[in-house]
């Protein structure tokens, strides 16, 4: 009995060592690249293009993504990043597109790489006062009570409407509340090496994007009634946003 119980109480200290804990999952990163275009040009704020007949430009782009993930959806990589076109000032900017790093992926070979449009709804349930100053969703001006959500996506800017040269129809195209968060899954065979960033380039095609919107007729979509367009705005990104 002596011997029976020397031997359980050493392989208790041998599995309590530092050799017998599980091994840290090893990690990398992947930057994400993603260019606008407009037009089947670099997507410019402020800069005139053809819509529909009309002369349109546009002031903001932006929106969140959240719960990105490389290979496996159960293990989210970034929680919620805000993207935002505001410096896409010019074209040489905007051709460059943006960067943005995705840390604390698996290594390993994979097949497929997603996130989802807005604010997920674990993260909706909770108000800027909530999060540190930090996170992207400490800014008030990114949440609307009457929604009691965070605008998801901003699309603002103008249209000469009657063709006289002076942009007088405003557009503010904004989204948010649980119903319109969108899921979307890349396919695509990608590997991830330790401590080193895996390039991956995105296109966000904004023509796609505002497919079957009437921007000419919207002022504003800040009411719960404009549900549809809501949804119709978002589920574009699926259509809208690629892999290169």
């Amino acid at each position: 009995m002596k011997t029976l119980l020397s031997v359980l109480l050493s392989v208790f200290v041998i599995c309590t060592s530092s050799k017998c804990k599980e091994d840290p999952k090893l990690t990398g990163s992947v930057e994400m690249n993603l260019k606008a275009r407009f037009n089947e040009q670099p997507f410019v704020l402020n800069k005139i293009y053809d819509y529909n007949g009309k002369k349109i430009r546009f002031s903001k782009l932006s929106f969140f993504v959240s719960d990105i993930y490389g290979g496996e959806f159960n293990k989210i990589a970034v929680p919620v990043s805000l993207i935002s076109f505001k410096d896409n000032d010019d074209s040489t900017i905007a051709a460059k597109g943006l960067n943005i790093t995705v840390n604390d992926i698996e290594i390993g070979n994979k097949t497929q790489f997603g996130m989802g449009i807005g604010v997920s709804s674990t993260l909706n349930s909770k108000k800027p006062k909530d999060y540190p100053s930090s996170n992207p969703l400490s800014e008030a001006t990114d949440y609307w009570d009457p929604w009691n959500s965070y605008t998801f996506s901003k699309l603002e800017g103008k249209i000469d409407k009657d063709g006289d040269g002076t942009f007088e129809t405003g557009i503010t195209l904004h989204t948010g509340s649980n119903e319109v968060f969108q899921n979307i899954r890349f396919e695509k065979s990608f590997s991830v090496a330790e401590n080193q960033k895996t390039p991956l380039s995105f296109e966000l095609n904004i023509n796609k994007l505002i497919d079957g919107i009437d921007l000419v007729t919207i002022n504003s979509t800040q009411q719960i009634g404009d549900l549809p367009i809501m949804k119709k705005f978002t589920g574009n990104f699926i259509t809208a946003l690629t892999i290169k």
